[in-house]
Order: structure tokens, then C-alpha cells, then sequence
């Protein structure tokens, strides 16, 4: 997967078949987490992967100015800088559909659910949501990782966007207590693991074992 720029997560437990963010299908990728265990693990199978990409530029927004993990990254933006990002971005994107050629671009975002309060009175929902679901359609694509349960109760803008169509992306709880994702689950799914998530692309859904640099 990573050769062809997709971003593998982790292995369906059923079939063992490697699941991930496929850029070109999804656009946009959601990991949200719901324990700090789920969290440690969810960037030891994020940040291996993101290294492995090349010829993709990888831009880090430090929403807090407080991730550690920043040499993965080819540019980094601080907290004050964000809501002047999402402006230049909206312009790049617009020069890309105008023909622009340009490599493709992978945007990080850990801390997602600060996310709402950094662009609060300054990108507004509809901006956001073009902004992120028409990025991708331009080799532009953004990965968010944050808490479950804030965002799930968040009620800004951005929030909205980001429980809302979510085209692929995985929740740390039972597909069954969450609000993220439509998918349909039966009355007997076991509670997610440390080292599992659950993944969806649209309404389907899968249990994964994460990816990690351990195997």
C-alpha cells in the first residue's frame, strides 16, 4: 500500500487482509481514539506509516505547538498559524482544479478535536467542508486524529464537519456507541481492544489488529 501512497492501519481480523487509507477512494481519514492506550497505539501505526511514503509532501498543523513527532514532517505549522493555513490551502486547492500540477500532499492533524475552537469565528463550516472534501479530489489529503468523545459532542463548525460523511476512518468504541459512522453492527460486537480499532470506508465496517513498527 504504502508504494501507492495509501496509508495501511492494520489487519482485518477476520480475513488478515491489510485495511488502510486509500487517498484516492477516500479523500480525507479520520482516527479517533478513545483511551490514551488506544492513542499510543494509533500513532505507532500513523507516524511509521507517514514515514514510509515518499515523493508526497507530509504537513504537520501542531494544534497544541506540544507534538513530539515532528521529523516525519516535511513543513509544520503552529497553532497561530492554522486558521491563516486554511486560507492559503483553499487557494492551492482552487490553483490545483485551475490545472496547477503538484506532488501530492499528506495533512496531519493530531489533537483534531482542538481543532473547532483554533478555527472558531475565522473558517466557517461551509469553508471547512469544502475545503476538506474537495481537497482530495485534488491530490490533497487530510488525515485527522483526535478524541472520539469530543468531537462526538462537539458543537462548532468544524465538529460538525467532523462527524458528519465521514468517508472512511476509525473509532476506538463499538461501532454500536458511537455516532461517527452509519455502519451497521450486530448486538454481540466485542469491545475494542488496546491494539484493535474499528475501520469503515462508507457503511462497512471492519475490526483491525493496528499496524505498528513491531508487526
Amino acid at each position: 500500500m504504502w508504494s501507492r501512497g495509501e496509508l495501511p492501519i492494520g489487519f482485518d481480523k477476520e480475513t488478515t487482509d491489510p485495511q488502510g487509507f486509500v487517498p484516492d477512494r477516500d479523500g480525507y481519514f479520520e482516527f479517533l481514539y478513545d483511551t490514551p492506550q488506544q492513542l499510543e497505539y494509533c500513532e505507532n501505526s500513523l507516524i511509521p506509516g507517514l514515514n514510509r511514503l515518499v515523493n508526497i509532501e507530509k504537513i504537520l498543523l501542531n494544534t497544541n505547538n506540544s507534538y513530539k513527532k515532528t521529523e516525519v514532517f516535511d513543513k509544520i505549522i503552529d497553532r497561530d498559524n492554522i486558521p491563516s493555513f486554511f486560507n492559503d490551502i483553499q487557494g492551492e486547492i482552487e490553483s490545483r482544479q485551475n490545472g496547477k500540477e503538484a506532488p501530492m500532499m499528506y495533512i496531519f492533524i493530531p489533537e483534531a478535536h482542538m481543532l473547532g475552537t483554533l478555527l472558531n469565528m475565522k473558517v466557517t463550516e461551509d469553508v471547512f467542508k469544502r475545503i476538506v472534501r474537495n481537497s482530495g479530489k485534488v491530490h490533497i489529503h487530510f488525515v485527522f486524529m483526535g478524541e472520539q468523545q469530543a468531537i462526538s459532542v462537539g458543537y462548532l463548525d468544524v465538529d460538525k464537519v467532523l462527524k458528519s460523511n465521514v468517508p472512511a476512518g476509525c473509532v476506538g468504541t463499538r461501532f454500536k456507541d458511537q455516532n461517527i459512522s452509519k455502519v451497521q453492527t450486530s448486538f454481540s460486537e466485542p469491545v475494542v481492544a488496546e491494539d484493535e480499532t474499528n475501520f469503515f470506508v462508507g457503511r462497512i465496517g471492519y475490526r483491525l489488529r493496528l499496524v505498528t513498527d513491531n508487526g
